[in-house]
């Protein structure tokens, strides 16, 4: 033993010095690798951070230097004369060429795309060399901070195009405000200078050497409330990117960048590869600088004494394998003592075994290791009925019963897996008789082979005993746990046994259940009831056959209704009580609910019928019996042929019947016939009942009559009918109204056009007023027509919108920027208070631009000094859309009649505004009809606020970019002439007189003609190069007739057609441009209208 424990610690003595001095070599070499690596991350991160600040340096005198050359420049002498000298004649040529040539020295030298000049409105006031820029979102934001402090702003890096190359280039804006009154608190005018970042900004950064392969500068910028990408990229040549952050920081996806933390640090950069990095910060420009280099580039040296510990591992393993090899070979000599010293025991234990074996009182076998009987004695010879000779040399699982026996091998593997086994069988004798045996069993080794010891106790008495019980405790355990009803075993009140079902009655694991009591589940009320159940229990003598209606409660506190059966059994000598329990809620429900549903059908005002499957009626409720006047009795065991009234044809009923008998439902009218002979009309709907097979069981019908509601429904038929011949008239009229006053108006303006450009000024000195007097008016007049159409339109829910999701800021700037001439020509001004950048409505956008501009127009009309606010808000998901106005606002007790149609504040003779009142109401009528609400507040002689409210919805998809109105270009036609020959299509002399007219000025060749049969004998035998066709003609062909022949014939489909019509309603134009016109012309008309429309089409070299 002693040396024994001295071997043992010997080797762990070896191998703890060894494991030790492992320890202190690799822990000596990766300090080092550590301080290698440290100083190699100081060094770089030092390098990197000198880097960082001298292109921070270099940025900053570049802001600078811009900064002072901009207010050099806005604050010079030449600048201010020669730009106020601009504003004078905003539209002199001298003016503009003056400033373009002071910015055109600036633009070469200073690296600049462009140069814009806006005004407070954001209106471009010059451009040089109307180059097409439009100012960001981002820069406004930041003009409208400017003041006598601030007015100087230089904008994040983005790209757009190229003015001259139209590729993409990356710029920024350099703003600074101009103030032409040196008393301003604000400026007045916005100077924009577009530079190019490439040749002004990017060489100031990357100024670094090529040394590093990694090293990099990255310029980041803030805008939203995120940071963006400024310049390129030198790994990277797509926008789209993808940037991962370290654990911990603020995640950077796309182009959008959170910066965490400024100075040194740790992080991913847009590759994925790790990076040390160095941050600075640029306050007047909130700009960040990174300067980064990547991580296994610096660490790349480190290197080597990776390698070296690498190679100490590999040492130390091979050595540590040497120490195990000669510590195993001691091990091993160890071993072999002690197997010699096993088999000298083993001899001497099977001497002692065979003694014991002969004379025991089971049977003994002694089994080779291939399944053979070796030794047998005495008591095996008596069980099996076998000598010991016959018994030698058989196979032992031929003892075991055919329908028990085994592989021999599979035997073996059990015994081995359990290390031994003692098993129950079923065994053979020699006579065939089988019984029941005991077999323990072990594995040996004689003499270094293995043998197999079993002995078998006969257990045939006793296996019978166990199977008579078993048998019967498995009939009585699989009744108790398959009852549908739930068994609980009391003794006393305390739960002793239950099966599963109860576990779910209660919501509790069965094993849960066990040795709770029984009033833990017993509602708190009946408390007579629960006096004699609590006694019953206690006494389980008494207790035989008796049953309680209790409440009963769950785990969960959940109550329902239960009956509760008890009875006396015996349990293990013992009389306990057994409960059998069951959950009466649903039935008690189903009764009540049976109750419901009788009433429900005897108390409905619908008829309800059931038959059998061949019709034969089985029941009928009371409302049958008071519609039809057949009692139950009356029509049950009949059929629903007493109903019949003779209207249907017999198709009719076969289709009901071939619907229903395929398991269909079947619904529609039907004429029935009363009892008294009257008849009346039924819906009705059939439906088949089907039992668990799905066969049709019986068929329920659920009937009403409909009898009076069919009568009403075709005298509200005659009525629409009518209504609608009402509305289609009163369109036709308005449409022929507008036709007829819009026929006149355009000679009678078009002749005073033409008078107006003849008459001279020196002559005639109130030409100008007394010609815009008749414009106004007519104006006026066609105003009026066009609101009268509204309103018509309107009250017969006639009016159509198109509803589609807009921004609201782009709607309010269209609206605001139609009228800000007319306020200024009264000397308003119109102010904008709203952003809504992110804010979308859905709306009709023509209709929303008549609101508005009824609202503008009436706030300019009735405003002589002051201004005009239109502001807007978003409160509670709605928008809130204010027009302002310091007018002569309006009298409290008009203000509910405002919005009434032709109501004005000043009613009668002496009225101190035109207008027919119709304006407002349309308005109102409008915004309702688009989800919207209206209302005033108004102070007399002090103004009024109209204000409109609208529901803010989400926005749809991506928002098209606003593109400036392009005027469409139409390619010029083939003159077939020398002079271009245009034919008039007029039935109305005095229009074809006027347009003759026009031709004639403008020195061109037509001919005129009054209907169908003329304009075609025109066409085929003269060159026309374009025609002006009326639309209404006398005679039995329209303009639309006319335009349609020619579209058949392929020689005439290149001579455009131009519609010109008094056909002037909302979606007129729209209709003739579908129809194939080239082009539309609404009248009234002018000259200079005409003229337009003509020399796009006919545009000479």
């Amino acid at each position: 033993m002693k040396e024994k424990i001295s071997s043992i610690l010997s080797k762990n003595t070896v191998l703890t010095i060894f494991i030790i001095l492992t320890i202190i070599i690799l822990g000596l070499e990766y300090l080092l690798y550590q301080f290698e690596r440290n100083r190699l991350i100081d060094e770089e991160q030092s390098f990197l951070s000198f880097i960082a600040e001298r292109e921070e340096k270099n940025i900053s005198e570049w802001y600078f230097k811009t900064k002072t050359f901009s207010e050099v420049f806005t604050q010079s002498e030449m600048f201010r004369t020669t730009f106020l000298s601009y504003l004078k004649n905003p539209g002199d040529l001298k003016s503009y060429n003056m400033l373009t040539d002071l910015f055109r020295k600036e633009v070469v030298d200073k690296n600049l795309v462009a140069v814009v000049i806006y005004d407070t409105s954001f209106r471009k006031i010059y451009s040089f060399q109307n180059f097409p820029f439009e100012l960001r979102k981002f820069t406004q934001e930041h003009l409208y901070q400017f003041n006598t402090d601030n007015y100087f702003f230089i904008s994040n890096i983005y790209k757009r195009k190229s003015p001259i190359y139209e590729n993409i280039i990356s710029v920024c804006d350099v703003a600074i405000g101009i103030f032409t009154n040196s008393n301003l608190t604000k400026p007045d005018y916005y100077l924009i200078f577009i530079s190019d970042a490439r040749k002004s900004i990017f060489p100031l950064i990357n100024t670094f050497s090529n040394r590093r392969n990694s090293l990099e500068t990255i310029l980041l910028g803030e805008e939203n409330n995120e940071i963006i990408y400024q310049n390129d990229l030198r790994f990277l040549f797509s926008s789209d990117i993808f940037l991962k952050a370290e654990t911990g920081s603020d995640e950077i996806t796309g182009k959008k960048i959170s910066v965490s933390k400024k100075g040194l640090n740790e992080g991913t950069d847009y590759r994925g590869e790790k990076v040390f990095a160095y941050t600075t910060y640029i306050p007047f420009l909130n700009w960040y600088l990174v300067t980064k280099i990547d991580k296994k580039e610096v660490l790349i040296q480190t290197n080597k004494i990776l390698y070296t510990i690498s190679g100490s591992i590999v040492l130390i393993l091979f050595l540590f394998i040497v120490v195990l090899g000669v510590l195993w070979k001691r091990e091993e000599v160890e071993r072999i003592k002690k197997e010699l010293e096993i088999q000298k025991m083993q001899n001497l234990m099977a001497q002692k075994y065979q003694i014991i074996s002969k004379y025991a009182n089971d049977a003994f076998f002694l089994i080779s290791k291939d399944g053979s009987i070796v030794e047998a004695n005495d008591k095996a010879v008596e069980m099996y009925g076998y000598s010991a000779t016959e018994l030698k040399g058989r196979p032992f699982v031929l003892l075991e019963a055919p329908e028990n026996r085994m592989e021999w091998s599979d035997l073996l593997n059990r015994l081995r897996q359990d290390a031994g086994s003692v098993y129950e069988s079923l065994h053979l004798n020699r006579q065939g008789h089988k019984f029941f045996v005991e077999i323990s069993a072990k594995i040996i080794s004689i003499q270094n082979e293995l043998f197999l010891v079993a002995i078998v106790r006969n257990i045939e008495d006793r296996k019978k005993a166990e199977l008579q019980l078993i048998e019967s405790e498995k009939k009585f355990y699989t009744l108790f746990q398959q009852a549908y009803d739930s068994i609980l075993i009391l003794r006393k009140d305390l739960i002793v046994d239950c099966n599963s079902r109860a576990g779910k009655l209660f919501n509790i694991l069965k094993e849960d259940l066990i040795n709770k009591s029984i009033k833990d589940f017993i509602a708190e009320k009946n408390q007579d009831i629960l006096n004699e159940f609590y006694k019953a229990i206690s006494n389980p003598a008494e207790s035989e056959g008796k049953s309680f209606q209790l409440t009963l409660k769950k785990v969960t506190g959940q109550t329902f209704d239960g009956e509760i059966n008890l009875s006396i059994v015996e349990l293990k000598g013992e009389k306990v009580a057994q409960v059998v329990i069951r959950d009466v809620t649903e039935r008690k429900q189903f009764l009540e609910h049976l109750e419901k549903f009788k009433r429900a059908i005897e108390n409905t005002d619908e008829m309800m019928m059931i038959t059998d499957t061949n019709g034969i009626i089985e029941y009928v409720n009371p409302a049958f019996e008071r519609i039809t006047g057949y009692t139950l009795e009356e029509v049950k065991g009949k059929t629903p042929n007493i109903l019949k009234s003779g209207v249907h044809p017999v198709e009719f009923y076969k289709n009901l019947w071939d619907t229903i008998l395929s398991g269909k439902s079947w619904q529609g009218l039907i004429v029935n016939r009363k009892k008294d002979g009257k008849h009346y009309t039924e819906e009705m709907i059939i439906s088949p009942i089907k039992n668990e097979k799905n066969e049709i069981i019986s068929f329920v019908a659920v009937k009403k009559d409909v009898t009076e509601r069919i009568k009403a429904e075709e005298e509200l038929k005659r009525a629409r009918m009518k209504a609608e011949e009402s509305d289609r008239i009163k369109s036709n009229f308005l449409s022929m109204m507008s036709h007829e006053v819009r026929t006149p108006l355009n000679v009678i303006l078009g002749f005073i056009d033409i008078i107006k450009a003849a008459v001279d000024a020196k002559d005639f000195p109130e030409k100008d007023h007394i010609f815009s007097v008749i414009q106004r008016n007519s104006k006026r007049l066609i105003t009026l027509i066009n609101d009268i159409i509204d309103i018509s339109r309107i009250e017969s829910n006639e009016m159509k919108l198109e509803f589609a999701i807009h921004n609201a800021q782009m709607l309010l700037m269209k609206a605001t920027a139609e009228f800000e001439m007319d306020a200024r020509a009264k000397g308003l001004r119109i102010i904008d208070n709203y952003n809504l950048d992110d804010v979308f409505i859905k709306v009709d956008e023509v209709r929303f631009h008549q609101i508005m501009s009824n609202l503008l127009s009436n706030a300019i009309k009735f405003t002589s000094r002051g201004e005009i606010t239109v502001s807007a808000k978003v409160v509670e998901n709605r928008l809130y859309i204010s027009v302002k106005d310091t007018g002569i606002g309006i009298p409290k007790e008009f203000l509910p009649h405002l919005f009434e149609f032709f109501r004005q504040a000043e009613e009668g003779y002496n009225r101190n505004f035109e207008g027919a009142g119709l304006g407002l109401a349309i308005a109102k009528k409008l915004v309702n009809l688009m989800n919207g609400e209206i209302y005033v507040e108004s102070e007399l002689n002090k103004g009024s606020t109209f204000t409109i409210v609208f529901p803010v919805v989400p926005k749809v998809g991506e928002e098209e970019p606003v593109e400036e109105e392009k005027t469409e270009e139409i390619e010029p036609i083939k003159i077939e002439s020398e002079e271009p020959i245009i034919l008039i299509v007029e039935d109305n002399k005095d229009n074809s007189y006027f347009v003759e007219v026009i031709l004639n000025k403008l020195g061109l060749k037509y001919y005129s003609v009054t209907e169908a049969n003329q304009a075609f004998e025109i066409i085929q035998n003269k060159p026309i190069d374009l025609i002006l066709m009326d639309i209404s003609l006398t005679g039995e062909m329209s303009g639309e007739d006319i335009l349609k022949a020619l579209k058949e014939k392929p020689e005439y489909q290149r001579i455009p057609v131009i519609a010109m019509t008094a056909h002037a309603m909302l979606g007129d134009k729209e209709h003739f441009l579908s129809v194939g016109f080239d082009d539309y012309i609404a009248k009234p008309f002018t000259f200079d209208q005409l003229t337009q429309l003509l020399f796009k089409f006919l545009k000479k070299n």
